[in-house]
């Protein structure tokens, strides 16, 4: 493998066929091209995506696969791209000896050189969504596992390569391809995928959206109208359900009915096909029939999918998708549309563009079908691979301020958090000391001893109750300095590449994807921040606040509660040291003998320690307490904040947590945004 890559390869693997194309890294305009191999149709390129299993042990897929006849497989997989989890070791394996298939084919016939490609593969919106975007990590270690580890591979959402397929193919018009926000819906086998861009603001902003309503839902419902329809549908259902083969050899038929009828422009046509079964000796017919009447009633009467309570109709399904859609733009103040773009494979049902027009029926005629829609998403990650190398300045530019400017920025602010946090904490401690003071004078603590214990219990309480809000009053206006910085300081990159600015700088303020990442590292004994779940500002104003809670709880706070004690014990023999003179003149002996304390007798040591627990009257707590005391309260602040700051500044923990956590999590979110953008450059 070469640094160099000439060819850019868009694999679109799908749920029930696989496209590839390929396109020149470099030359300035080319379209992509299908690459056919002869694993499928070699008049249309397209694979199926089928796997089986012969009892021999050997695989074949694609077309191979599907007409072999059921009785030689052990069984046959229509149907199973799923969202990989790293649990399902059955469903990666199948899934490898299909890529291995297609790989070690494209190997062999010369088709591509894997050491000087590039080969971009394409994964459902929604998989973004999902445990974090665990299935995109997935696939693509799956991938590499494979015969393609041994070239460049990357994995990108098909709606987004739908969309840089509709905007360089010239499928959107000149006047609508720079007008506004653009629609594609991407429809396919087992998923919808949705994207929204503004392309004339050129934002890289989109908003996505991802479901599970897809075209396998009607051949399902195809093939079980035929079985029904057939007089031996017992026998046949009961032999379905002990063969896998025989129930994927049927949905393929089913789904081959489905296409013919679609590729016909005579709505009014009937389409049949005939298959032969041999159950036990004995020879059964199957027919999939199909025209205007019964696709209708397949589609708008035969529950298929459940929602709820409700059991929907895949017409049902998938305006109940679109709605949502719908609602989901009105949310980011987008009510205009200049185009809606179908593509996809399953988009060929032209019913799909009558129910996007009956959703959105403001947008009528806007609404653009491809005209190759089963290599819409091939072509479209080719050429999102060849932006991809022809903008590689841009992000090593942009990986060079992820590695260098981001950590500089966050540690910069970082003792910024520290410096406020002893602030905000010594100032919360002494106003309990000072209104501890206040409290004794006015009666409230009978004596000084009392008065110690009350001010140490009322600041453990207090930091218990209150902490966590002295904590994000810190936190928020932080959190917004070190977004703000990092907008600014990003901004010529914005400027150089053309890009509106603000669209790099708003990664900063993390969704909910990477800020799950991040709040990982939140204590599991610290308080529950709900907000952290929510993303954006607040989230991470709740993580951090977090950490810094669960740092305090076990670094500070023992040490600031040490302190405390010392600063009261002081203030303490002040006091004392007041009170005897006080008693010492002529106004104080009455009290002096009440309370039984004679320093002449005693000593001033004894004295000092028995005025502590005696009950004074008030008039001598008034004289006792003045500028002078609080004075000299607010002179501890100093070494309190030192002790808050140096405990802070020594925790490993917060500045790992915080700084690096933070300084990490920023960076991963802008290269993430810099990727969406690339292909806004100019």
């Amino acid at each position: 493998m070469t640094d160099r890559v000439e060819t850019v390869v868009g694999f679109d693997f799908g749920d029930s066929e696989t496209a590839i194309a390929a396109v020149d890294a470099w030359a300035k305009a080319e379209t992509p091209q299908e690459i056919i191999t002869t694993l499928g149709n070699t008049a249309t390129g397209i694979i199926q995506t089928v796997v089986g299993q012969l009892h021999g042990g050997g695989v074949v897929i694609g077309s191979g696969a599907a007409h072999t006849p059921a009785t030689q497989l052990a069984n046959l997989y229509v149907g199973f791209k799923t969202a990989p989890r790293s649990d399902d070791e059955e469903y990666q394996k199948l899934a490898k000896a299909f890529l291995n298939a297609v790989g070690e084919n494209l190997l062999s016939k010369g088709l591509v050189d894997f050491t000087k490609s590039r080969f971009i593969f394409g994964h459902p919106t929604r998989w973004k969504a999902i445990d974090g975007g665990q299935p995109v990590e997935v696939f693509k270690r799956m991938i590499l596992e494979t015969c393609f580890g041994q070239s460049q591979v990357e994995v990108v959402p098909e709606s987004r390569a739908a969309l840089v397929q509709a905007i360089q193919s010239r499928l959107l018009p000149a006047e609508k391809a720079n007008s506004g926000w653009v629609l594609v819906i991407d429809v396919g086998s087992s998923t919808t995928d949705f994207t929204a861009v503004d392309i004339k603001n050129r934002t890289s902003n989109p908003v996505d959206f991802g479901d599970e309503i897809g075209a396998r839902l009607i051949d399902r419902v195809i093939k079980e109208k035929a079985i029904s329809e057939s007089e031996s549908a017992d026998m046949i259902r009961a032999a379905v359900a002990r063969n896998i083969s025989l129930n994927g050899h049927l949905e393929l038929k089913a789904r081959e009915a489905k296409e013919a009828y679609f590729s016909t422009s005579d709505r009014s046509a009937q389409i049949e096909k005939t298959e032969t079964l041999t159950l036990d000796g004995k020879k059964f017919y199957l027919t999939f029939a199909l025209n205007r009447e019964t696709l209708s009633e397949i589609t708008t009467r035969v529950p298929v999918i459940v929602r709820g309570t409700r059991r929907l109709s895949w017409a049902d399904a998938f305006k109940d998708t679109l709605r949502q859609v719908k609602e989901r733009l009105l949310e980011e103040d987008i009510s205009a549309l200049s185009a809606i773009v179908l593509t996809g494979g399953a988009s060929r049902m032209d019913f799909v563009s009558y129910l996007c027009e009956e959703v959105f029926p403001e947008h009528e005629g806007k609404i653009i079908c491809s005209g190759k829609p089963s290599f819409d998403i091939a072509y479209g990650l080719a050429r999102w691979g060849k932006v991809e190398a022809q903008t590689s300045t841009f992000m090593k530019e942009v990986d060079g301020f992820c590695k260098q400017r981001i950590p500089e920025v966050v540690a910069g602010k970082f003792q910024d958090l520290v410096d406020a946090l002893a602030s905000e904490l010594s100032a919360y401690i002494l106003n309990k000391i000072i209104e501890g003071l206040n409290d004794w004078r006015s009666g409230n603590y009978p004596t000084i001893n009392s008065m110690q214990a009350g001010i140490k219990t009322e600041i453990e309480s207090g930091l218990e109750s209150e902490g966590d809000e002295i904590i994000r009053r810190v936190t928020e206006p932080w959190v917004g300095e070190v977004i703000d910085s990092l907008t600014l300081e990003v901004a010529p990159i914005e400027d150089r590449y053309g890009i509106r600015r603000g669209v790099l700088g708003a990664s900063f303020a993390l969704d909910s994807s990477i800020l799950k990442n991040f709040a990982d590292m939140l204590p599991s004994e610290s308080t529950d921040y709900t907000d952290r779940a929510a993303g954006g500002v607040a989230g991470i104003v709740a993580i951090v606040s977090g950490v810094i809670s669960a740092v305090l709880a076990v670094y500070v706070y023992p040490i600031v509660a040490v302190i405390v004690i010392k600063i009261v014990a002081v203030i303490s023999v002040s006091l004392a040291t007041g009170i005897l003179a006080i008693l010492a003149t002529p106004p104080g002996w009455a009290v002096a003998a009440a309370v039984g304390i004679f320093v002449a007798i005693k000593g001033m040591d004894f004295a000092k320690e028995k005025v502590k627990d005696v009950q004074l009257p008030i008039w001598v707590r008034e004289q006792i307490i003045g500028d002078k005391v609080f004075n000299e309260v607010q002179d501890k602040r100093s070494d309190l904040d030192t002790s808050i700051r140096t405990s802070l500044n020594q925790s490993d923990e917060l500045r790992e947590k915080i700084q690096l956590g933070l300084a990490n999590s920023m960076s991963n979110a802008l290269r993430s945004k810099a990727e969406e953008a690339r292909l806004l450059i100019n």
